[in-house]
C-alpha cells in the first residue's frame, strides 16, 4: 500500500485519536493535536502521556472533558505491519487538563494528561488483606485481580522465586504499592541480584528482575535493534552507520539505515564517586532485627576489588561481590580500589518471622537481598545515556539494543574499522529503561533512556 511506504527515518502513521466523553460521544482529534507525548519507563508502574491541543470548537465545554474521559490511541510505523505487537495502541485515562491559553477568541491551546487505566483505577483501590506464599504467585494474584483489565498481560521472568514463604499485611495499600513492596522482598531462583521491578511498557506490564530480564535475552542472542552514533555522517562520505553485528537476532526489521542513527546524545555524568558512596553501589551494611525470634542480623557487602582484603578482617562481610553475579558485559564500571567502606551506608531492617502463621518469612537471605537490592538499583544509574533516533512503534522499555559509541581522536578519513571507529569499553548491549516518544504530523522521535550494569565485552 502507498500510505506504508516509509517516506523517511521517524515517518510515522497517526492512524487513532479517539476521544471518549463520559456521555459516550466519540471525537476525532486528529485534526486538533499539534504533538502526542508517550513515556515509559522501568521505574514507572504505568504509561503517562499528554497531547497538546489546539482547539477551535470548544471541545472542553461542548464535549465536555470532564475527566471521566479516555483517550484512544493507534500509532504505527509505516513499514511495519498492522499487528498489536508492531503498533502503540491503547487506550487511556484522561485525568488532568492544564496549561490551558487563549488565542484570541477563536482558539484555545491546553494539555490533555492521560495515564494508562490501570494506573486510575489504582489511585483509588485500597487492600486491607493478609498475602502469603511465593513473592511471584502472590504478584499474579494481584496483578489479576486487582490491575489487569481486558487485554492486559503480565510478564514474569526468572520464575520460581526463592521467596516461597513470604507473608505480608496490606495496610490500606494500593495495587501498585503492594507490587513495589513484593518487588523489593522478591529473589530470583536463577538470577540472585534482587533487582526486581514492576513496569508497564507499550505492550504490556512486566514483574521480574533487570537482571532476569537482560540475561533471558542474551542466552537467546535477541536484540531489538543496533544504534550508531556518527557524528559525520553529513560531511565525511566516507563514514556511514555500521551494520548491524552478526551473531544476534534483531527482532524489528532493517527499514533504513538512518533509522539506526542517533540524532543526539545526552550523557549526564561519567562518574560520580561522592554519588556512589551516598547510594550504597560500591558496598552497604545492613542491620536487622527478628522482633518474633529475637535475631540480630549485621551483613556487610562489598561490591569493589577491596572485597578480598575486606574478606579477611571483617567476620561480618559477605563472599558476594561483584563477579559473583551476571552482567552484560565482564568489567565494573567503577576504579580500582576506590575510596569505599560498606560502613559508610547503612539501613536498618525489620521483621518477625511467623508473625501471622507457621511461615517463617523473614530470614538472613531476606536480610542479604536488601545489601543487594541497593547496589542493584544503584548499578543501573553508573553507565547511563540519553539518545535521540528515530522513532518506531515496535519497540518497548526492557529490550536489549547494541549501542555504537565513537571512540575520540584523530582519524584518517578512510577509517572503516570498528575498533578505530567505536570506543570498545562504552559500545556494547544496553538496556532500555525509559521512552520518551515525541510525536505529530512531521514525524516520531524517540528519547531512549539506555543502560548497562558493566563495560566491556558482552556475555
Amino acid at each position: 500500500m502507498a500510505n506504508d511506504v516509509q517516506q523517511s527515518a521517524g515517518d510515522v502513521r497517526i492512524e487513532e485519536v479517539i476521544l471518549t466523553t463520559v456521555t459516550g460521544e466519540q471525537v476525532d482529534l486528529s485534526n486538533f493535536m499539534l504533538q502526542i507525548i508517550i513515556q515509559e519507563s522501568i521505574y514507572s508502574p504505568c504509561i503517562f502521556g499528554e497531547i497538546i491541543m489546539s482547539d477551535a470548537i470548544n471541545l472542553l465545554s461542548d464535549g465536555p472533558i470532564i475527566g471521566k474521559d479516555t483517550i484512544t490511541l493507534k500509532i504505527r510505523t509505516p513499514e511495519l505491519p498492522d499487528k498489536k505487537e508492531a503498533c502503540i495502541q491503547k487506550t487511556f485515562s484522561i485525568y488532568a487538563v492544564t496549561d490551558r491559553k487563549l488565542n484570541t477568541d477563536r482558539e484555545q491551546f491546553y494539555s490533555i494528561a492521560f495515564i494508562s487505566q490501570p494506573g486510575i483505577n489504582d489511585n483509588i483501590t485500597r487492600l486491607t488483606q493478609k498475602f502469603s506464599g511465593s513473592t511471584d504467585d502472590i504478584a499474579e494474584k494481584i496483578f489479576s485481580d486487582y490491575i489487569a483489565l481486558e487485554g492486559n498481560t503480565m510478564v514474569m521472568p526468572d520464575r520460581p522465586h526463592s521467596t516461597n514463604n513470604f507473608e505480608f499485611v496490606a495496610n490500606h495499600w494500593s495495587p501498585f504499592q503492594c507490587m513495589n513492596y513484593l518487588a523489593k522482598n522478591s529473589i530470583g531462583t536463577q538470577y540472585r541480584m534482587p533487582n526486581v521491578m514492576f513496569f508497564e511498557s507499550n505492550k504490556r506490564f512486566y514483574y521480574g528482575s533487570i537482571t532476569g530480564i537482560i540475561q533471558e535475552q542474551l542466552k537467546r542472542k535477541t536484540l531489538y535493534d543496533e544504534y550508531n552514533y556518527v557524528p559525520e555522517l553529513d560531511t565525511n562520505p566516507n563514514t556511514k552507520p555500521k551494520d548491524r553485528t552478526s551473531g544476534y537476532t534483531y527482532t524489528s526489521p532493517t527499514i533504513s539505515n538512518k533509522m539506526r542513527v542517533v540524532e543526539k546524545i545526552y550523557y549526564p555524568t561519567h562518574f560520580d564517586q561522592l554519588k556512589n558512596q551516598d547510594s550504597g553501589y560500591y558496598g552497604n551494611t545492613t542491620f536487622a532485627y527478628d522482633f518474633a525470634n529475637k535475631d540480630i542480623y549485621h551483613i556487610q557487602f562489598d561490591y569493589t576489588s577491596r572485597h578480598t582484603q575486606r574478606l579477611e578482617q571483617r567476620s561480618n562481610l559477605i563472599k558476594d561481590t561483584f563477579t559473583s553475579f551476571n552482567h552484560i558485559g565482564n568489567t565494573a564500571p567503577m576504579p580500582i580500589d576506590p575510596i569505599s567502606d560498606p560502613l559508610s551506608n547503612i539501613t536498618f531492617k525489620a521483621g518477625a518471622s511467623g508473625l501471622f502463621g507457621p511461615n517463617d518469612a523473614f530470614d538472613v537471605k531476606q536480610v542479604t537481598s536488601t545489601c543487594f537490592r541497593k547496589t542493584a538499583l544503584a548499578e543501573l544509574e553508573a553507565v547511563k545515556y540519553e539518545i535521540t533516533v528515530p522513532g518506531k512503534t515496535d519497540v518497548e522499555v526492557g529490550r536489549l539494543i547494541r549501542f555504537n559509541y565513537p571512540k575520540v581522536g584523530d582519524k584518517a578519513r578512510t577509517v572503516s574499522t570498528d575498533d578505530e571507529l567505536y570506543d570498545s569499553l562504552i559500545s556494547g548491549i544496553y538496556i532500555i529503561t525509559g521512552i520518551r516518544h515525541d510525536i505529530d504530523i512531521t514525524g516520531h522521535k524517540m528519547i531512549l533512556e539506555i543502560t548497562r550494569d558493566s563495560f566491556g565485552a558482552n556475555n
